[in-house]
């Protein structure tokens, strides 16, 4: 947990005596010493962490995201990265992935993980999967060609369409004209080519 009052007043008042062992189970932050942390393993007394305002950043609530070289960043061990059930804790607040040792609060900041519904540095898209706009590598797939290319019927969008699969012809199989493969290429549905400079 981090407790940390980004406008300067104490993070916990009247907790003296300090709090129990039944309170603080160990790695908590606490900046100016007012939570009167007693577990070895609790950070108290420590820099400020100048965390940013909460903000969306995947997930359903907002969160205070950990900046490069935060004191909070692989802060608890693996072995000690558990629940209240000595359960392990295998993800944040987001639903985003923990790493080996986990950070404190509820960000994990080396959490850029494909496949886990939040977009992340990187990410194109991240719909948990391949889908019909998103790859499996988490980027944007490009628009296929409509499925009415290569039916020998122009149609809109289309700028030629002689309705077969040649790639290196005047009609590419994307429907659009092959501006190098002839001088004055017009190819219409149907298959014509037509070039008015050659008779």
């Amino acid at each position: 947990t981090i407790l940390t009052n980004p406008v300067g007043a104490l993070n916990c008042l009247s907790l003296n005596p300090p709090i129990s062992d039944n309170l603080s189970h160990g790695y908590n932050f606490d900046d100016d010493d007012s939570c009167h942390l007693i577990e070895s393993t609790d950070l108290s007394d420590k820099p400020p962490l100048n965390l940013p305002e909460l903000s969306y950043l995947g997930g359903l609530t907002q969160v205070h995201e950990l900046t490069a070289g935060s004191l909070a960043i692989d802060a608890v061990p693996q072995d000690d990265c558990l629940d209240l059930e000595d359960q392990p804790v295998t993800s944040d607040q987001r639903n985003a992935p923990r790493d080996e040792n986990c950070d404190l609060g509820a960000f994990e900041a080396d959490a850029s993980v494909c496949g886990n519904g939040i977009l992340d540095a990187g990410e194109g898209c991240d719909d948990q999967g391949e889908s019909a706009t998103c790859t499996a590598e988490c980027q944007v797939k490009p628009e296929e060609p409509s499925a009415l290319c290569r039916n020998n019927v122009l149609d809109p969008g289309e700028e030629c369409d002689d309705g077969n699969d040649q790639d290196d012809d005047d009609c590419n199989n994307a429907c659009l004209l092959n501006h190098n493969n002839s001088d004055n290429p017009v190819i219409l549905g149907g298959g014509c080519s037509l070039n008015p400079g050659k008779k």
